[in-house]
């Protein structure tokens, strides 16, 4: 008899990994903001190879994606990306390449949420938007790869579930028309950074990360870990001889 697997587990862990490289990421934002960029690139683009894989595996076939597994990872992650080019370092200048990279796994990431999660949530929705948003306006290549996704969508919105897409060009199409209007010698006035109120107007002062669940709760992977190390060092130790 095969045993009963518990699939929501079984794919939570798998962002454990992904969890623990957000921390080592995090930690080079004070000597080089590309290299922790670049580290959230690394973390998105195994987020969404996480769900390609189990899109394409028939072990996971009875499950559709949901966002809810990856333990706040995905939402932490934008959060931390628009940190960096709003508030810690707001002159720093993205590479073009790093930031259209950046674009093309957010909105794949994006896509798959809207299209197929069984829990749509708009607090990974904006926070997927924040991160289109803010980076048509540090990044015209990033500008081009959303305004090419746009452009794509809408040739598909009359197709038999054109809902979807039309959804999508909701939340990408205001991003690069905000960058059109921004660029025009009209506009004079400072650009609004945030595309939508989830973190507008607060100061992102802390690492959420530090009391993940995931990682540090005291059924996680690393904690479980530890406590067999520790055991395992207590039964090195030579025992003290006994006094006659």
């Amino acid at each position: 008899m095969t045993a009963k697997i518990d699939y929501e587990e079984d794919i939570r862990q798998r962002f454990v990994m992904l969890h623990l490289a957000w921390e080592n990421a995090h930690g080079r934002r004070k000597h080089d903001p590309t290299l922790e960029l670049r580290g959230y690139l690394h973390i998105l683009a195994g987020i969404n190879a996480i769900w390609n894989g189990i899109s394409e595996s028939k072990h996971y076939r009875y499950i559709n994606p949901n966002y809810q597994l990856d333990s706040g990872l995905s939402i932490g992650i934008c959060r931390c990306i628009c940190d960096i080019l709003i508030n810690t370092h707001p002159k720093y200048s993205i590479p073009e390449s790093l930031a259209a990279e950046l674009m093309e796994v957010t909105i794949d990431l994006l896509e798959r949420h809207i299209c197929a999660d069984v829990n749509e949530d708009q607090i990974v929705i904006k926070s997927f938007e924040n991160v289109i948003h803010i980076l048509c306006l540090k990044s015209y290549k990033a500008y081009e790869v959303a305004d090419r996704s746009v452009n794509s969508y809408a040739k598909l919105t009359d197709d038999l579930d054109g809902s979807v897409f039309q959804d999508l060009i909701d939340v990408i199409g205001p991003c690069t028309a905000y960058r059109d209007y921004v660029s025009s010698e009209d506009f004079d006035e400072i650009p609004d950074y945030w595309a939508n109120d989830l973190y507008r107007g607060i100061e992102i002062d802390h690492f959420e990360h530090m009391g993940c669940d995931l990682c540090w709760g005291p059924n996680s992977p690393e904690n479980i870990a530890l406590k067999e190390i520790r055991e395992e060092q207590a039964r090195k130790v030579p025992r003290s001889k006994e006094k006659p």
